[in-house]
């Protein structure tokens, strides 16, 4: 897969909004192709960099993969993938502080505080697909049986 530079919304200067006052919703996507000889024994897990504290959800295939956490920033998606093409997208919710702050409502942390700094939402750094093989491993005359 390609690679594209993932920088906090803050930081964006091709938005028309001030992009010290994003927040909401933004939504990645991308395809990637995994192998003719991918199996049931093929699994991958989805490293997310980092959404600086913001929920994201996950889909592959247009499945939703249930369970991510934003603080561990890894997920296993083996359930959905395929061989051949497949595609993920991944929504990140933010609070709305930084618009909050923007339009300046009352009683919100100072600005040059760590609460009330602009925060930094979005993904962030590396999105990675890693992926594994489970293989069974019997030793010489032992059943792989339970309760053996």
């Amino acid at each position: 897969m390609g690679t594209t530079g993932l920088i906090p919304w803050k930081d964006m200067t091709f938005t028309a909004q001030e992009p010290a006052s994003v927040s909401g919703v933004g939504t990645y996507s991308t395809t990637f192709r995994l192998p003719g000889s991918w199996n049931p024994a093929n699994g991958a897990y989805l490293n997310i960099g980092s959404t600086d504290g913001a929920l994201a959800q996950i889909w592959i295939n247009g499945k939703k993969i249930p369970g991510y956490d934003f603080i561990a920033g890894r997920i296993d998606v083996s359930s959905a993938l395929k061989a051949g093409t497949n595609t993920i997208k991944i929504e990140v919710s933010s609070s709305l502080r930084n618009q909050m702050r923007a339009l300046g409502y009352p009683n919100l942390p100072a600005a040059n505080t760590v609460a009330g700094a602009v925060a930094s939402y979005g993904l962030q750094g590396n999105v990675s697909l890693e992926t594994f093989t489970v293989a069974v491993v019997e030793r010489p005359g032992h059943s792989n049986q339970a309760g053996q």
